[in-house]
């Protein structure tokens, strides 16, 4: 080997092999914070045996590109498993998110079950169909939500408002550019596209002292991108009151 191809191949070498200490576990924490105003959790309840269901999974696709996504809102879609009866069992479906929306039923703030049905702050919103604008986050007095991300966990703080609430910590892994090619169903034929899709959700009571949570599991591999949704509700209580998120 002469000497030029000998320099040209240490450099290519020294180039693409690894640097010490550059590992996953030597990563700066990642860090989501709400701000003192009010973040509405935007749920989707929806699935893909329903042939209404995917105008709505492309809504959600479309706020991907909304400024200020995770800033203003943080969107997150419950996949249900009451239309797999149908014949296509959906991947991301789940009783859980099923039991979710019924609860939402039983509180009344929904005024029935259906797909695909949308809810803002925790309370039921019909505007999709219509077509109208996202509805603003109000006024009310909310605490500052932070989220530490590090080593597969996810400490959580609050300050300023509303802390002599008791609390409840939400944390769901998002999966962002799930194709499906539906082969029975309503959709038979179809490749629907979902994004903010729950892959797994966890919570536990908040605990003045500091509250870890362990990093919800990054199901469906195949994902091309994954997210966190974070977000509190008072204790007994599902609607949740501030949330925040990234990717």
């Amino acid at each position: 080997m002469d000497r030029v191809r000998f320099i040209n191949l240490a450099i290519a070498t020294a180039i693409f092999m690894p640097v010490s200490g550059s590992s996953e576990e030597n990563k700066s924490p990642l860090v989501f914070e709400s701000g003192s105003k009010p973040v509405p959790l935007i749920e989707l309840f929806t699935s893909q045996g329903c042939s209404s269901c995917p105008p709505a999974d492309a809504f959600l696709t479309e706020l991907l590109g909304h400024e200020r996504l995770w800033k203003d809102f943080v969107p997150v879609a419950w996949h249900v498993d009451y239309w797999d009866r149908l014949g296509w069992p959906d991947p991301f479906a789940s009783g859980e998110n099923t039991q979710r929306q019924y609860r939402y039923r039983q509180s009344e703030r929904v005024r029935s079950v259906y797909t695909p049905g949308f809810v803002i702050d925790g309370a039921e919103w019909r505007g999709f169909f219509q077509r109208q604008p996202l509805p603003g986050a109000g006024k009310r007095a909310v605490p500052d939500l932070r989220a530490t991300i590090a080593d597969d966990r996810i400490a959580i703080a609050l300050t300023g408002s509303s802390l002599e609430e008791k609390w409840t910590v939400h944390a769901a892994s998002l999966g962002f550019g799930l194709s499906t090619a539906v082969t029975r169903g309503e959709n038979t034929g179809r490749t629907l596209r979902n994004d903010f899709v729950v892959l797994e959700h966890r919570q536990m009571d908040f605990s003045g002292k500091g509250t870890t949570l362990p990093l919800p599991a990054r199901k469906h591999s195949e994902a091309s991108r994954f997210g966190l949704a974070i977000w509190i509700s008072k204790q007994g209580e599902q609607a949740p009151v501030q949330a925040t998120g990234g990717f």
